[in-house]
């Protein structure tokens, strides 16, 4: 009986239960679908973590020359593209292996926990072959990792492919009159009876239309060195657009042997010597700004002057293992090995699959978030001490873009989770053309407060409770889980991340003075909004001066090094010197500034620590253990230093060195929370990230460092919302407050 005999007849409940039926039948089909859906998707997102964690360990462990030669990156995103439709284990598994197969030699795949062909071949005699294995003092990650150092030991040192000097030094590109200048080297090959080769190496930045790139350039001698001296003459053409005040350069030699360097002249195209170095005379390392290349080469001082040489291994391995049999799922275990000997069975040869594929946004996402993952799992040195599930974190990730989050988001919120305040993203896209609320939000006692304001409606103090009936402190916090960073130096950086606004006028709701308004608020374009801020930032400064006829006022981000000794060059010992150092300084003035405050001290940097590692998995990583022991905790009360969480890095390990040294008493909040040297990654999607590549301890010695808590003043002051909305600076206040109470 059709439905329409059914309507006919009246019968409504036949027509209800013909109706239920069908309903059943399609959410039946329904849920089946997004049953099915929901296995696709975790089956995707398993496969992917499976290819993450075996690519981790293939790009920086896997010594063959194959996995030397690699595209890293692109084999990311390959991978990706691979093993996402892999239905099962079995496939899984034969993905994995068509991947790394010509790559790692003997690898596979498979339920078993131990590898019978990997065993048999360490099982070998290789006593008259040399063993090939990966060494990283941190991690190099290309030209923006000038701190850092991989290499395989027993193989060719490419210098071509490095930014690391033997013996190097740099001079100021503003210093050149010409477009060119000339180096003028005296040296000789060293202790060999074989002519050595040698290379130069020039560095600078320059300006293009879209960014600021590295210029390296490596040239070998005309000639090889034989043991008599003789004067090298190399040329280099300065760039049209230099941005960089300095010109780094180099010499070294190229693979092993060794070269002696006499003397040093760099004169420009005009005939101006603009620098020379006698190395015969001694070593300074502060006056010529001359530096070994980090753990590359080494160099030694003699009569003949330094000798540069290269070092096969970075440093002795006193713990290392000889293969890894990855868990990377469930039943699966890649068998890999970490050491190889001269003349291994050598894969067929990389083949060059897909060059050309166009790969979608979501592929280059999850590839990204791959490469991320592994550059933090295996050389962030903080990571243990982040106490993140480190694993947990790469499947949450996977998981966001495969459910269609935005990816660049997830990255940030992964690499949050860290609170390394060195992480950022000096190449990201940013929309200047999207309209935001002109007010910069902190996140002060819990409450979204304007901080400065670019519109006059809105004022310092006010507690921001809705913009277009969204709650902003809620997006506040949401913004600080993608600031890696400490939660107070997060709160600081929330000028960063201006409410978006979908309209032309906003209407806040706002707490001020106890009393809730409601007012219609103009928005402003991106770009506008961080042009005000630039421009409130420095026009709101306080300038340098002497308060009264025993108080000096410095403000670090204001004054040059020269006006600074202006100022005070009337001091007396008993004048009382206030440095403001809470909007950051200006370079490295901080230190020296000690000759005009504290001239008997000798500023020491303390060293910072790279991971050593040359297999995955290092239980107890090393790290060089040594620290400045602190000299003085007596603080001289004549010289105050105002502080604040925008302090980072280099400006705490100053704050470090005045709190240890007695150099004065600081007041204010807590300093960022990180310093030690910053690495760089360029992910697959073409997204640099920014990262600490070192840790760094404290003067008081290796029980104390700088991760989250910062520089801890000797008196903390905070700003509260009142103090916003009064117009006070309750720092300045107290180093007044306790400059009179000793006069």
């Amino acid at each position: 009986m059709s439905l329409k005999n059914n309507i006919s007849t009246g019968s409504l409940k036949q027509l209800k239960q013909i109706m239920n039926k069908y309903l059943i039948i399609y959410l039946a089909v329904a849920l089946c679908s997004i049953e099915a859906f929901g296995q696709s998707m975790e089956r995707r997102a398993d496969n992917i973590v499976s290819f993450s964690k075996t690519y981790g360990v293939a790009r920086w462990f896997v010594p063959s020359d194959e996995a030397a030669r690699t595209d890293w990156n692109r084999l990311a995103l390959e991978g990706v593209s691979r093993v996402s439709d892999c239905e099962d284990s079995d496939e899984l598994a034969d993905s994995l292996e068509s991947i790394f197969d010509d790559i790692i030699p003997m690898f596979s795949v498979d339920d078993i926990p131990e590898s019978d062909v990997i065993n048999r071949y360490y099982a070998t005699d290789h006593s008259d072959m040399k063993p090939i294995r990966w060494q990283h003092f941190g991690v190099d990650l290309g030209p923006e990792s000038h701190d850092y150092i991989s290499r395989r030991t027993n193989r060719p040192y490419d210098t071509k492919n490095t930014s690391k000097f033997a013996f190097t030094g740099y001079v100021r590109s503003e210093e050149s009159d010409t477009d060119s200048v000339r180096f003028e080297v005296v040296c000789r090959g060293y202790d060999s009876a074989e002519p050595i080769k040698g290379c130069f190496h020039f560095c600078t930045w320059t300006n293009t239309e879209e960014y600021i790139t590295p210029l390296y350039r490596v040239d070998p001698l005309t000639e090889e060195l034989g043991q008599e001296w003789e004067k090298v003459t190399m040329t280099l053409e300065l760039p049209d657009k230099i941005s960089s005040r300095y010109i780094n350069w180099g010499i070294f030699p190229e693979g092993d042997g060794k070269i002696a360097v006499q003397s040093v002249r760099i004169i420009t195209g005009s005939g101006k010597e603009i620098y020379s170095l006698d190395c015969t005379k001694g070593f300074d390392y502060v006056g010529n700004h001359c530096y070994l290349g980090y753990r590359t080469y080494l160099y030694m001082e003699t009569e003949d002057g330094l000798i540069a040489f290269s070092r096969n291994d970075v440093y002795e391995d006193t713990e290392s293992r000889n293969l890894i049999n990855l868990p990377v799922a469930d039943g699966l275990y890649a068998h890999i090995p970490l050491l190889l000997y001269d003349g291994y069975d050598k894969p067929a040869g990389k083949k060059e699959e897909n060059q050309n594929r166009e790969y979608s946004e979501e592929e280059r996402n999850i590839a990204d978030i791959i490469v991320m993952w592994n550059v933090i799992r295996y050389f962030s040195p903080y990571l243990k001490e982040s106490g993140m599930n480190w694993d947990l974190e790469l499947e949450k990730a996977v998981r966001s873009v495969l459910e269609g989050e935005d990816g660049i988001r997830v990255l940030k919120r992964m690499v949050g989770g860290l609170r390394d305040a060195h992480v950022y993203y000096p190449n990201e896209t940013i929309d200047m053309r999207q309209n935001v609320l002109p007010a910069v939000i902190a996140y002060i006692e819990d409450k979204a407060v304007v901080l400065e304001s670019m519109d006059p409606m809105l004022k310092p103090g006010d507690v921001l409770i809705t913009a277009d009936k969204k709650n902003v402190a809620k997006y506040a916090q949401d913004e600080m889980t993608l600031f890696s960073a400490s939660d107070l130096t997060s709160s600081s950086w929330l000028y960063q991340s201006p409410m978006p606004c979908d309209s032309a006028e906003v209407r806040c709701v706002i707490k001020r003075n106890g009393k809730k308004l409601t007012m219609n608020v103009p928005s402003i374009p991106k770009g506008y909004y961080f042009q005000l801020y630039w421009q409130n930032y420095y026009s709101n400064l306080e300038a340098s001066r002497w308060i009264d006829d025993d108080v000096c006022y410095i403000n670090l981000t204001n004054t040059s090094f020269n006006a600074i000794g202006d100022l005070l060059e009337k001091r007396e010992a008993d004048d009382y010197v206030i440095i403001d150092m809470r909007k950051r300084s200006s370079g490295f003035i901080t230190r020296e500034i000690l000759q005009y405050i504290a001239p008997d001290l000798i500023y020491k940097n303390i060293p910072d620590y790279a991971l050593k590692s040359s297999y995955p998995e290092v239980k107890n990583p090393t790290y060089r253990a040594e620290y400045v022991s602190p000299m003085s905790k007596t603080p001289n009360e004549h010289i105050i230093f105002l502080s604040g969480p925008r302090n980072i890095s280099n400006e705490e390990i100053f704050l470090d060195f005045v709190k240890h040294r007695g150099v004065g008493v600081i007041i204010g909040e807590n300093s960022a929370g990180i310093s030690g040297a910053i690495n760089t990654a360029t992910l697959p999607s073409g997204l640099k990230v920014s990262f600490s590549g070192q840790r760094a301890y404290s003067n008081s010695g290796m029980e104390e460092d700088y991760y989250i808590n910062g520089v801890t003043p000797h008196i903390v002051v905070n700003t509260t919302v009142k103090d916003l909305a009064d117009g006070k600076d309750p720092q300045f206040e107290a180093a007044l407050k306790m400059i009179n109470n000793q006069l």
